[in-house]
């Protein structure tokens, strides 16, 4: 993907370690020697999300796009429809594709519960426990709203996970 500050990967498969979203595509080479990259097609990708949320928008009346391939899904009040919370992350995981690792997450807010799909595994559900900052606690800074700039600047100082950001104080960051 080109974002005018140059190439940058969309994507990557699990085998590529240590290249993220967002990181300029210089960098990502340099780290995965072997890497064969593919142009993104990204009015294809827009089609089929798009087909993607019109099916979600079937099961539940509350859906926000987000970023191509993520979006947001209001549940409450559908149990008179899929019955209890497993019916209904059910209908969710049906009304997408097979082939397309749908992970989600279940919390009372948007990021946890992105952060949950982010670390659950393919076509998996994970509900963030009460202890959301202890859930937090393991994830990896790579999962941050930041320039990919800022959380590489995050692990050159040795902060590589959300529960060491968390433990500084706002003067010591």
């Amino acid at each position: 993907q080109d974002s005018g500050r140059g190439s940058q990967v969309l994507d990557s498969s699990p085998e590529a370690v240590g290249v993220v979203a967002d990181m300029p595509l210089q960098e990502a080479l340099s780290r995965c020697k072997d890497a064969v990259l593919i142009e993104g097609d990204r009015p294809y990708y827009q089609r089929v999300f798009d087909g993607i949320i019109d099916a979600l928008l079937q099961r539940s009346p509350l859906v926000e796009r987000s970023s191509l391939g993520c979006a947001y899904v209001g549940v409450h009040g559908l149990e008179p429809i899929y019955g209890d919370e497993a019916g209904i992350m059910a209908a969710l995981l049906k009304a997408v594709p097979q082939g397309f690792n749908v992970r989600i997450g279940l919390a009372g807010t948007k990021y946890p519960a992105y952060i949950a799909a982010v670390v659950s595994g393919e076509d998996r559900v994970i509900k963030v426990p009460e202890d959301v900052a202890g859930f937090f606690a393991g994830v990896t800074v790579d999962l941050l709203p930041m320039s990919w700039e800022n959380r590489a600047r995050l692990h050159s100082f040795g902060l590589h996970t959300m529960g060491q950001v968390a433990a500084l104080s706002i003067s010591s960051l």
